[in-house]
């Protein structure tokens, strides 16, 4: 057995032998061949004849496969015994086997690229390829080279691409749920639009060309679902940098949280208009304003100091709402910071004490006309105010009773019509709050709060908030006051509205007074004669009642009547007039031509434009409808005033004219008809006009006819001619004349076209002062961004809409919109604090797109919101007490402006105060708010007293503010002392500072004669806010900063106004 082992084992050896000689002997060959092989490939980078392009074209698309080919055929043909013998081929084709061979070995199929001959030529054409490259002139090769690099980078952008679409999918997908979704899972159009709304308002620069707004033409109330959303913005975005699409990402992240936000919002709101209800007792739809304040200022009180840096003490508002009273001394210039204003307020949360009688509480404070309250909720409402009239009465005589209009001098009242329908929205009350206003108040205090602090709200208001019987009572009758008030005024209104036929705005006296001695056989002769001598005694003509006086004729009645004997009065002139009128169909169209004229005017955006196509729209249809087709050429032209003659200058025309007439000024001294209309007060009619005969023409096509021609004035609410309405027929071939149905119309036009442009007048005077109150503000409360100012404007019979008309840049410049964009409510839900504004009539703190915003009402005469003021402070939560009492204090004084300037078109002429005002008086609306803040300057100069300079000299070493605000002081009376250095310590200031440099102060006079240089006056002047100065301990200093920041802001704005005013002077020559 050991032996047949060593057998078998010596066997295996052997063969191992041989097989390994075997493997020897190939790879020698192997490599013999190899060596040849490479040789071979080789042999391709020496130069031959055919250049290097040649041979790498054969090497990449012919030798690879044909030199194999070869091989295969010479080793077939080995094989076959051909290649030594010379015999004949026989069935042998080796045309045919090398066609099989390269069919068969298709390299584009096969693997003979896996052939260490193929390996070597493929790497012999990288070389020629390099060398192709590197030769001159070598074009093709350097065009595909190029293709090639091109062709991968576009590989790679599509890469990118693909990647970041779905890095933007995937945000707007994880977006989708940041929302509050509905139950159907599903985000509102509407809602979306108005988050992207904010995109440039916010990034105005970024967006510009590189974001498209989606653009929606079916409704806007569709629901979406994640795919539509995403889709929507994908499309949106699509051209957008990654950048900016970041920043889109950001804003729709902001927006939904603020939506998340409004929508606990409701739910307090949906409390506060619980707790309203639970305190209004009485179902009056109105509380007591001033225990409600003190009731918000006591909870502010008892906040936390981090929750009451974050929001407005209600004493603020309160003070901006005192419209006529002074601020006190520490809301007006921030001497006292909030903690200490409100720890004044009642801290504890206890019940108030008893409500002061009516004497103390309702007889201080009356309204100014009807008070605006909710109808009471309960039918027995009026019997119970009966019930507790007498004891109402016997505590507060005056307490219900609304004040009565009496009658106006003379007055030509704006009408009706021309005010938006204030249905939805509530005016301002000093007196009381209604539910809208109470819930906006409480919002105030209670934004971004938990539900634990509204319950602790409710608890606490409903423990303080008391009301005596008197108080219901007397708000009772007072409603039911108001009541009978605005029933009377409808009726009367109604009445004139139809005594008014052909919308004159002005009725018959002998008309009227005939039909009221007519009422039950003569019970109103005595009456009627003492209501006309009253309004004789006031300056009435005695043969035409305008509206005002219509309305004061029956205030008179209704004080010797009664209510209910006028009421039937006004009821039976009505079924007279009823059916008197001769054509109701052309009364009535009238009445809407004329209602359009004084609409453009509150859709015009403080233009005139639309007003004077509204008026040539009116007389051109009256005369297709009503004046026989005649063929009307109409004009306008406004009074111009100047130191040597009057003139007129003609705005506007109608088509046939306007070649030849616009801007064109008729003298005084031509004797034109125009100027008879207007120094009588009364239409001049010309049957038989002809050009040249006392009526100046300039149209050629006129020349040579005759026509009828009427002259109208235009006199504004006291009588002040404003202008002429001239219309006639001399391009009409057929001789008509005017009735005078249609002269009593074009009497209408001329008085709607009045009343709009005194409207349109006062808007753009507030406008222009408004860019000196804005700009004070942004240059003097470091913490304002920006500030805007809206117009209300009315877009529905139930909403308002707003116009942005002004905004500041971060320089405090005042930038106007040439075409002012509006602002509606359902497509601005994220900037709804301004339409609670508009509501309300109240101060609002709101929030949108991650701001902070402090809005403001400007009210007018009736309480109602006609311009909204929106200050930005950023990511700031509130401003500092004193910041806060200067923004008001500011808009306070653009209110009280704004009501003078609408006083000044219908008052009589005043003493001017201002040196600007005497030397320019034709431009005194512009330099009322300067003349104001004139004012406020001379309050802080009669501030330093004897004690103010006792105590400036008492400092031995102050601060260098201190010293800095003195030495700016004396800048202003000795410039060259200063700036050459005398008063470069405080020992030479001290010295100065006595009682001839108060008197100084106390008479000096910014806007006379040369103006103070700014510029320099603000270098000297130190670069802090308002309140800085006090810090530091000095109250006369801080009189004086604020001293000279006054005289830098009226010595701008003085520039501004001799500016135009000499703009009007050359455009008078």
């Amino acid at each position: 057995m050991p032996q047949l082992q060593r057998r078998q084992e010596l066997t295996h050896r052997i063969e191992e032998v041989k097989v390994e000689k075997r493997h020897i002997q190939r790879a020698a060959q192997e490599m013999a061949r190899r060596i040849v092989l490479d040789s071979l490939v080789k042999d391709w980078l020496k130069a031959s004849n055919p250049g290097v392009d040649v041979r790498a074209y054969l090497i990449e698309k012919l030798f690879p496969s044909l030199v194999l080919g070869c091989e295969k055929l010479l080793l077939e043909a080995e094989d076959r015994g051909l290649v030594s013998s010379g015999s004949s081929l026989g069935d042998f084709n080796p045309i045919n086997y090398l066609a099989q061979f390269l069919m068969r070995h298709n390299p584009r199929f096969s693997g003979s690229e896996q052939s260490s001959y193929v390996r070597g030529m493929r790497a012999v054409l990288e070389q020629l390829r390099e060398t192709m490259l590197e030769m001159d002139g070598n074009r093709l090769v350097q065009l595909r080279a190029i293709a090639n690099n091109k062709l991968d980078e576009r590989n790679r952008q599509e890469t990118l691409r693909r990647l970041e679409h779905d890095r933007r999918q995937k945000a707007f997908q994880q977006q989708f749920n940041e929302w509050s979704i509905m139950q159907s899972g599903r985000v509102s159009l509407q809602l979306l639009l108005s988050a992207l709304s904010g995109l440039e308002q916010r990034f105005p620069a970024e967006m510009q060309g590189r974001v498209r707004m989606p653009r929606v033409a079916g409704d806007q109330e569709t629901l979406m679902d994640e795919g539509d959303y995403v889709r929507t913005l994908l499309d949106m975005c699509s051209e957008a940098p990654s950048d900016v699409f970041d920043l889109v990402v950001q804003h729709l992240s902001v927006c939904a949280e603020q939506h998340r936000q409004n929508e606990s919002s409701t739910q307090r709101h949906k409390l506060l208009s619980e707790l309203f209800h639970m305190c209004d007792a009485g179902r009056t739809g109105a509380l007591h304003r001033k225990r409600v304040m003190d009731t918000l200022a006591s909870f502010f009180a008892s906040m936390d100091d981090d929750e009451r840096q974050s929001r407005v003490d209600p004493a603020l508002w309160s003070a901006f709402n005192e419209e006529h009273d002074e601020l006190s001394e520490e809301a007006a210039d921030g001497e006292a910071p909030a903690e200490e204003s409100a720890s004044e307020s009642v801290a504890e949360e206890a019940p108030a004490e008893p409500a002061p009688s009516a004497e103390g509480a309702e007889a201080d404070s009356q309204p100014d006309g009807q008070i605006p309250l909710e109808a009471p909720n309960e039918d027995d409402a009026d019997d119970e105010a009966e019930q507790h009239a007498s004891r109402a009465n016997s505590a507060s005589p005056t307490a219900a009773q609304p004040k009565r209009s009496e009658p106006v001098e003379r007055s030509r009242s704006m009408a009706p019509l021309l005010r938006p329908d204030t249905s939805s929205t509530s005016s301002f009350d000093p007196d009381v709050v209604t539910e809208k206003q109470f819930v906006r108040l409480c919002e105030n205090v209670l934004v971004g709060v938990d539900s634990a602090t509204v319950q602790r709200f409710r608890q606490l208001f409903s423990r303080q908030y008391m009301e005596t019987e008197q108080d219901r009572a007397s708000r009772l009758l007072r409603h039911k006051l108001n009541a009978e008030l605005s029933e009377r005024q409808r009726a009367v209104e109604r009445l004139f509205y139809l005594m008014d036929a052909d919308g004159q705005n002005w009725i018959e006296w002998t008309a009227l007074a005939s039909g009221l001695r007519a009422y039950r056989e003569g019970v109103l002769k005595d009456a009627v004669a003492v209501a006309q001598e009253r309004l004789s005694s006031r300056g009435w003509p005695g043969h035409r009642l305008h509206r005002g006086d219509f309305h004061a004729l029956f205030d008179v009645l209704t004080a010797s009547s009664g209510v209910d004997r006028v009421l039937d009065v006004l009821n039976y002139l009505s079924e007279v007039a009823e059916r008197q009128r001769a054509d109701k169909l052309r009364a009535e169209q009238r009445r809407r031509w004329l209602s359009g004229i004084e609409h453009s005017a509150l859709v015009a955006a403080a233009s005139l434009e639309p007003v004077l196509q509204a008026v040539f729209q009116a007389l051109l249809r009256d005369a297709d409808l009503h004046g026989e087709s005649k063929r009307l050429s109409a004009s306008i032209a406004d009074l111009r005033r100047s130191e040597e003659k009057d003139f007129l200058r003609f705005l506007a025309c109608t088509p046939d004219d306007a070649d030849t007439v616009i801007g064109r000024h008729l003298q005084r001294a031509s004797g034109d008809v125009r100027f008879q209309a207007m120094d009588k007060g009364r239409p001049q009619h010309v049957a038989r006009a002809r050009a040249g005969r006392g009526v100046e023409m300039w149209n050629p096509d006129k020349q040579e006819h005759e026509g009828a021609f009427v002259a109208i004035p235009i006199v504004d609410g006291q009588e002040k001619v404003l202008g002429v309405l001239s219309v006639d027929t001399l391009l009409d071939p057929r001789r008509t004349v005017f009735t005078q149905h249609e002269i009593h119309f074009y009497e209408g036009v001329a008085t709607s076209f009045a009343h709009a442009h005194q409207h349109v007048h006062v808007r753009r005077q507030l406008l222009r002062m408004a860019e000196s109150a804005l700009s004070w503000i942004q240059q003097n409360v470091s913490k304002v961004l920006s500030i805007h100012l809206y117009l209300v404007e009315p877009d529905t019979a139930l909403e308002s809409c707003l116009r942005l008309m002004q905004q500041t840049d971060p320089l405090g410049n005042v930038h106007s919109h040439v075409s002012p964009p509006r602002l509606v409510r359902k497509e601005n839900l994220f900037r709804q604090y301004l339409f609670d504004v508009l509501a309300t009539s109240e101060p609002v703190v709101g929030d949108a797109y991650g701001e902070r915003h402090l809005a403001f009402p400007l009210r007018d005469e009736q309480g109602q919101c006609m311009s909204v003021v929106d200050v930005s402070i950023g990511e700031h939560r509130a401003l500092a007490h004193a910041d806060h009492a200067q923004i008001q204090k500011m808009l306070r004084l653009m209110q009280m402006a704004h009501r003078e300037m609408s006083e000044l078109t219908s008052a009589s002429k005043r003493r001017p105060l201002l040196d600007v005002e005497r030397r320019h008086e034709e431009s005194q609306p512009e330099v009322v708010f300067d003349r104001l803040v004139l004012t406020e300057l001379h309050r802080y100069g009669e501030r330093l007293s004897a004690d103010a300079i006792a105590e400036l000299r008492s400092y031995q070493e102050p601060s260098k503010m201190i010293h800095e605000v003195v030495r700016a002081t004396l800048w202003v009376f000795r410039r060259d002392e200063v700036e050459s250095g005398v008063f470069d310590t405080w020992n030479s200031c001290r010295n100065v500072v006595n009682s001839e440099l108060m008197d100084a102060i106390r008479a000096f006079d910014p806007t006379d004669g040369q103006l103070l240089d700014t510029a320099r006056l603000q270098d000297y002047l130190p670069a802090v806010g308002h309140g800085a100065v006090f810090k530091h301990g000095s109250l006369p200093a801080e009189y004086l900063f604020k001293w000279l920041n006054i005289c830098i802001s009226l010595v701008k704005h003085t520039t501004r106004i001799r500016a135009l005013a000499l703009e009007q002077a050359s455009e008078a020559q």
